[in-house]
């Protein structure tokens, strides 16, 4: 089937015929009419057997048959409805593009193609703009239209103004019918107090503007920051989705792309979820939405005034679409909706503040009435459920210094509370929640799932996620400024609670402080009386003590059964507070059988032990498990022996007078101790008693404990200066380093030239070469040499402390980080920082290093700020760096950044002539140290020392000249005592064969070994030239000489 497209003109059109389709289609007021005329008057001319119009629609990038509603039958109807027409990338062809002619076929069905052979395409114009085809097919030849080309362009001039006339008018009543429904939905939204109304009206009358699927509405909360669901659609497709319930309750976030894009705008915004979900995971209100069928999302903020309320969505499957025109219903229809919904928030506010402010009015005359937890219990049961849905509320106290708590109610069944018999230790994972709802006024929301799977939850917050609890809203209970306890709220719905809720909550854990407290106020009343009169019994007895033992017998008779006890003990603690001493011991202690029990006896123990230090700063006694205690870290030995002996517990409180502090009060309990708690404020006033006696007791001891004091302080000081003295000897004097040979000279030159800068210094040598000597003199010749040169021995430290040790840490930044601790780039700051064995440094700390060595900046383990440094940096270390880097060790780029400047110290293998000078050196050091006359070295012993390898260097030497004056005689060094040499003495029968060989053959067998050791480098850093001495040029040709080849030497 060929396509015709006229153009040049007919002369055989008559004038008649012209003017008699101008009278029709003046006269045609529909798409009938023109539909009959077309079948009647044109067919009968141009004898086509089937025709109609395509007009073109720019916005959709579409051509409709304009003709195809006129009531044909669609069995003989060729025509296709719509034809998308695409660009060469296959995307929506634009409007310039439409106005290109498609081939035919593009417009007929294709299964009814074959019945054509021919198809006329007319273009239709207004102007310069497109506004259509005329489209005509001919089962046959169209000879006859080719002859009418003149009529056919003036009747194609006619349609196009009849079409742009009839498309006008029925714009027209489509407005006229759009404007009396959005009449009739501002009319109705204005009257709707209830979602159900809003939602009826959406429904059927919206509906009837344009098609979807179906719409829902999200407000933003009164915390301005996130949004929920406020209205769905009862004819959703998506509520079958198993994640509905979840999204319809889940708070978005209002800086969410996509709303933030429609609450940021005026218009309506199309989302095409496909094309979404290609680019980024989508959000899980529209991943629903797509899982469930729907292509496309028209989004619209919601405004009233200035103040924007929220987004209303509407939602299209796959054949749904939006014009522009649609776009515009929906940004007017949504200033009346905005409305409709704020009027409805307010209505609701309203009732919902009616009803709490009874159920509160009522609840607060209940709570006064309370007089015991029973009470309590009661109303929480009853008054509380009307006001908001919880599965359970638990109330903890919380002791003065928030190290434990007590469960002391539950609204639940006893098989449903937390099992906590007593007092509970806070782990840290307590504390930073307790923390969290501490340190704000409002409500603290926790998801028990993810407290689940944490490690160090407690086992009754595991057991509560078990039984079913998802969610856990805890409030601070206060009396005034202090805190009181916790206020737990239990919901089985996650993310089940608004934020008035919230503020619900908030309010009635006020009211239940008032409850609580009085509660609390009376059981203390009672129980300070009946512990008053005790007390006032036994300081009666204490005021007699006047020993040790008295003291002991009269707490074993009168507190063990009070307390329930195994043993006790008293401990005191010297003045600086850094010792405890044992005062008083049981002699009947269930651990005197213990092999180590006399060991308590010998000696003092550290205060700081992680169980004294603790209660040093505390005035109220701390209960210590000692089996969690000794999971957690070591155990001092007076608990180790008590722990392995079948003790169980012990309570530790201080023995002090004002602020004046003289040691420790030391219970042991065989079995757990129960009522810790309520024990507290008992043992401490025991304590009180016990401090007088313990002070009469200690009176004259303290006076000769202070002498000896002040005699260890006067040896400790005499030891620290000698110590000092000799380090400045040491450290801060040049002449330590002894050499005057070649390679020590060029090693002197190198430090001199490296010294004045600022750079960075790579120290290579092997062990006991004296890599920290070189370092320090790089540092004491310095612009830093007033500041200090801190030493990091990166071998010496276990890998998981490196990083505390180098960077420092916060208190409580891991287990054991009791305290802030400085790193050494801190200390070194201004000064030199040493790092000695750089090559044991894990590879996993080497990154952060090298960011500190660059970014010059620090940040502490556990710690938030950015600390700037200024350090010097010089490393050293004996392994071969790049071989660690080929293996995978050591991170090049590290390896690049710290060898700037490097100085290889050599051996003393390689620098013999320095030996002399060295048994000299150390001859007088340690002769004068072991108080012998030695001033000289005999021949022989300086021979021995020059024939050995020396395979620990100078270190090496050090030790071996110490240990030769000690055990010799008269003042020569007569004997060296070597190592005995590694070298078996070949017996007769195994003795080789000598062989001759010349003096090219055994120079090329040492140059092809060297090249061996340096894996075949001949020139440049630590290659064979330089091991050699020889420049690189002088080997090459040494090399060719001889018929070395690299490659060979290399194998």
């Amino acid at each position: 089937m060929t396509t015709f497209s006229p153009q040049s003109p007919q002369e055989s059109i008559t004038d008649d015929l012209l003017l008699l389709f101008s009278a029709e289609f003046s006269a045609v007021k529909s798409k009938d009419q023109l539909t009959t005329i077309i079948d009647s008057w044109l067919k009968d001319v141009l004898l086509f057997n089937q025709s109609t119009i395509f007009i073109v629609n720019s916005e959709h990038g579409l051509y409709f048959d304009f003709l195809s509603q006129s009531g044909l039958s669609a069995i003989t109807w060729p025509f296709k409805s719509t034809l998308h027409i695409k660009n060469r990338r296959g995307q929506v062809a634009s409007a310039s593009q439409l106005s290109s002619i498609p081939d035919v076929h593009e417009f007929i069905i294709p299964e009814m193609v074959a019945q054509f052979k021919e198809g006329l395409i007319i273009p239709l114009n207004q102007g310069d703009k497109p506004v259509g085809f005329w489209v005509m097919l001919y089962n046959n030849s169209a000879a006859t239209a080719r002859e009418q080309q003149m009529l056919i362009r003036l009747i194609a001039n006619q349609l196009t103004i009849v079409t742009q006339m009839l498309l006008a008018e029925e714009i027209t009543i489509e407005r006229e019918i759009e404007a009396e429904i959005i009449q009739s939905l501002n009319i109705d939204f204005a009257s709707i107090k209830e979602k159900k109304d809003l939602l009826k009206i959406i429904h059927f009358k919206l509906k009837r503007l344009f098609d979807f699927g179906h719409q829902w509405v999200a407000v933003i909360n009164e915390d301005q920051l996130s949004m929920t669901s406020f209205l769905q659609d009862e004819h959703s497709q998506v509520k079958d989705h198993p994640k509905y319930q979840q999204v319809i309750n889940t708070k978005y976030t209002t800086n969410d792309r996509i709303f933030n894009k429609v609450l940021l705008s005026k218009e309506p915004f199309v989302f095409d979820l496909q094309q979404l979900s290609q680019r980024s995971s989508l959000p899980g209100y529209l991943e629903i939405l797509y899982e469930s069928g729907i292509s496309k999302v028209v989004m619209v903020g919601l405004q009233v005034g200035a103040r924007i309320i929220g987004v209303w969505a509407i939602c299209l499957v796959e054949d749904q679409t939006m014009d522009c025109r649609q776009l515009n219903l929906i940004s007017g229809i949504a200033n009346q909706l905005s409305i409709a919904v704020d009027n409805i928030i307010i209505n609701q506010s309203i009732k919902q503040k009616e009803a709490e402010a009874e159920l509160l009015l009522k609840l607060s005359y209940d709570i006064s009435t309370i007089r015991s937890k029973k009470d309590l219990v009661r109303v929480i049961n009853t008054d509380l459920r009307k006001i908001f849905d919880f599965e359970s509320i638990l109330i903890f106290m919380l002791n003065g210094e928030y190290n434990q708590d007590s469960f002391i109610l539950s609204s639940v069944p006893d098989h449903k509370t937390p099992k906590m018999d007593g007092p509970a230790n806070i782990n840290e994972h307590t504390l930073n929640c307790l923390n969290r709802v501490l340190q704000t006024e409002g409500a603290q929301v926790f998801d028990m799932e993810q407290l689940y799977h944490q490690e160090t939850s407690p086992e009754s917050v595991k057991q509560e996620f078990l039984n079913g609890i998802k969610e856990k809203v805890t409030v601070s209970l206060k009396d005034g400024d202090t805190y009181l306890g916790m206020f737990c709220v239990n919901s089985n719905v996650k993310g089940g609670y608004t934020d008035h809720d919230l503020d619900l909550i908030k309010g009635v854990a006020y009211q239940i402080s008032t409850a609580v407290s009085n509660i609390i106020a009376n059981e203390e009343i009672s129980r300070r009386e009946a512990e008053r009169e005790l007390l006032l019994s036994m300081s009666i007895d204490i005021g007699a003590v006047r020993n040790t033992n008295e003291l002991l017998l009269m707490m074993n008779n009168r507190f063990k059964g009070m307390l329930g006890f195994t043993h006790t003990a008293i401990l005191t603690i010297n003045k600086d507070r850094t010792a405890v001493h044992a005062f008083l011991k049981d002699p009947e202690s269930k651990s005197r059988n213990h092999p180590r029990y006399a060991e308590l006896s010998k000696s003092g123990f550290p205060a700081k032990d992680g169980v004294l230090d603790k209660v040093i700063d505390q005035s109220k006694p701390m209960l210590v498990d000692l089996n969690s205690f000794g999971q957690e870290s070591d155990l001092p030995l007076y608990m180790k022996v008590n722990q392995e002996s079948g003790i169980k517990q012990s309570i530790v409180v201080r023995l002090s007078k004002g602020a004046e502090m003289y040691g420790f009060w030391l219970i042991f309990f065989e079995k757990e101790c129960v009522n810790y708690g309520n024990k507290l404020n008992l043992i401490e006033s025991l304590a009180n008693l016990i401090s007088v006696a313990v002070l009469n007791i200690i009176a004259d001891q303290k006076i000769s404990n202070q002498l000896n004091e002040i005699n260890n302080y006067r040896k400790q000081l005499e030891e620290e200066k000698t110590y000092l003295r000799e380090e400045l000897e040491i450290s801060h004097n040049y002449a330590e380093i002894i050499g005057d040979g070649p390679a020590m000279q060029q090693t002197f030159k190198l430090v001199a030239q490296v010294a004045s800068s600022d750079s960075t210094v790579l120290i290579l040598g092997e062990t006991g070469t004296g890599k920290e000597l070189i370092a320090r003199a790089i540092h004491n010749t310095s612009p830093r040499k007033n500041k200090l040169m801190v030493k990091v021995n990166c071998a010496a430290l276990p890998a998981n402390l490196i990083e505390s040790e180098l960077f420092g840490h916060e208190r409580g930044s891991f287990t054991g980080a009791t305290e802030r601790r400085v790193g050494k780039f801190e200390l070194a700051n201004g000064g030199t920082l040493f790092l000695d064995e750089i090559g044991e440094m894990p590879f996993d700390l080497q990154s952060k290093l090298l960011r500190a060595l660059q970014e010059r900046e620090i940040e502490r383990i556990g710690g938030k700020d950015v600390i700037k440094v200024d350090v010097r940096i010089i490393v050293a270390t004996n392994r071969r760096l790049e071989k660690e880097m080929e293996e995978g060790r050591f991170r090049s780029d590290l390896y690049y950044r710290l060898n700037i400047f490097p100085i290889e110290i050599p051996p003393l293998r390689q620098r013999k002539e320095d030996i002399f000078l060295l048994a000299t050196h150390f001859i007088n050091r340690f002769a004068k140290k072991a108080g012998r006359k030695i001033k000289m070295i005999s021949k022989k012993a300086l021979l021995d020392m020059q024939s050995y390898d020396w395979p620990g260097n100078v270190r090496e030497m050090e030790h071996l000249i110490e240990r030769s004056i000690l055990l010799s005689e008269g003042n020569t060094l007569k004997t060296i005592h070597l190592p005995t040499l590694r070298i078996k003495t070949p017996s007769s029968t195994e003795k080789k064969e000598f062989e001759v060989k010349t003096i090219d053959e055994n120079e090329r067998i040492h140059i092809i070994e060297m090249l061996k050791y340096c894996n075949g480098r001949v020139g440049g850093f630590r290659g064979a030239a330089e091991l050699l001495d020889v420049p690189a040029s002088t080997l090459f040709s040494k090399m060719k000489k001889l018929g070395i080849k690299r490659n060979i030497a290399a194998d």
